[in-house]
């Protein structure tokens, strides 16, 4: 505050942050009596009773340590500054599995601080309350980790005002409010700016509550993203900052590329280079191939089949072959899941399937011939032929 109003204030870190000081508990209490019946109280008790243990002190310290509040701003914007990117890298990546199909985190939850709830969340929401009543007593700004707890456990937004509201009152109203009175913090204030602040808080909050009932939870987790960052950002000095951001930068382009590795790594891309190596090599060698495309479709998965048929369905007219080479690759996976004993269809509906995404004609007669390994006649050779558009190719093995 003696950053932003420097006309009201004597340009201190402690000033500024006495005068916010001394305007919260107005605020705090009347967002308290608006929405007190929505609170989950045994989630601001936790918040509570950790903040004003932690907010006394540090507003105590606040008086001694004013030569030292900017070391401790710089040290603690930066603390922030790591959080609020580490979170915004957590937004991005959840927007992204959204994106493919994942469930949407965006339905709000109930948390569950009771008796026989959680302990995680327990010790988390003390952390977060130790946290925010420290920032309270030395810049009296709490805001950064509670909007990071909101943002981990995802709460329903009314019930988290409410409750945010609550744990304000306890810290503000009946902790730092008597600290500030009883000690020498006092003299440099300046009344005139604490009205100001005062009503401007009181409007600000009618027209926050009133544009509340249209801000769905997306654009509520949104708002605390660019609050938490711009809060952080403007506590973190330049030449940590900068450093900071570009270290974020790096680390979420890696994160990416990795996620996006691990989504596509089920040897799609291995297959396609070397059967398209093969196919240059041995371009006349169509016993080679179909041994080669059979081996490497069943190694790679049936489900990619057509992702590699297409591509070199396209580039030459090797549909025969290929068909031929679907045709091996379904039958030994259908018959290894047929000895498993694995749910699913018969390797003819497989190949007939897997035919139809491809787009490739087989006639009954080509189908008719692979059955499942019980159905084998008895006095089937080690060789057999397989009907093609092209002809009859044999030396398949089955």
């Amino acid at each position: 505050m003696g950053l932003i109003t420097p006309y009201y204030c004597d340009g201190s870190v402690v000033t500024g942050a006495v005068h916010v000081a001394l305007h919260a508990p107005l605020m705090s209490l009347i967002q308290f009596l608006k929405l007190w019946r929505t609170a989950n109280y045994w989630l601001a008790a936790y918040l509570s009773i950790a903040a004003a243990a932690a907010a006394a002190p540090c507003t105590m310290l606040l008086d001694r340590l004013q030569s030292e509040v900017p070391v401790l701003r710089s040290v603690l914007g930066t603390i922030l500054s790591a959080l609020a990117l580490w979170q915004t890298f957590n937004e991005i990546r959840r927007y992204v599995k959204t994106k493919n199909g994942s469930p949407s985190d965006d339905v709000p939850r109930d948390l569950d601080l009771s008796p026989k709830g959680p302990m995680k969340l327990k010790l988390g929401a003390l952390a977060v309350g130790c946290a925010s009543g420290a920032m309270n007593g030395l810049f009296s700004i709490g805001g950064p980790p509670n909007m990071i707890f909101v943002l981990l456990t995802n709460p329903d937004p009314l019930c988290w005002r409410s409750t945010s509201a609550t744990m304000n009152v306890v810290v503000h109203v009946f902790t730092r409010l008597p600290v500030l009175l009883t000690g020498s913090l006092l003299n440099n204030i300046d009344l005139w700016a604490i009205l100001v602040l005062n009503i401007g808080a009181v409007c600000g909050l009618v027209l926050g509550n009133w544009l509340s009932r249209y801000v769905s939870v997306a654009v509520f987790r949104a708002s605390i993203d660019v609050f938490l960052v711009v809060s952080s950002f403007m506590m973190t000095p330049m030449y940590i900052l900068i450093p900071l951001i570009c270290a974020a930068a790096l680390l979420l382009v890696v994160k990416l590329c990795w996620y996006k590795y691990k989504e596509h790594r089920n040897h799609g891309f291995p297959t396609t280079i070397v059967f398209t190596m093969l196919l240059r090599k041995w371009s006349n060698e169509a016993d080679i191939l179909k041994a080669v495309l059979g081996v490497l479709l069943f190694l790679n998965s049936p489900r990619h089949v057509a992702k590699v048929l297409r591509l070199f369905y396209r580039r030459r007219n090797f549909s025969a072959l290929l068909q031929q080479g679907l045709q091996l690759a379904q039958w030994l996976d259908s018959s290894v899941r047929w000895a498993l004993g694995a749910e699913g269809d018969t390797p003819k509906r497989d190949i007939e399937l897997q035919s139809e995404k491809i787009g490739l004609s087989m006639d009954n007669r080509s189908l008719d011939r692979l059955e499942s390994p019980d159905e084998a006649p008895s006095g089937a050779s080690e060789t057999d032929t397989i009907a093609s558009p092209g002809g009859e190719i044999s030396g398949l093995k089955e």
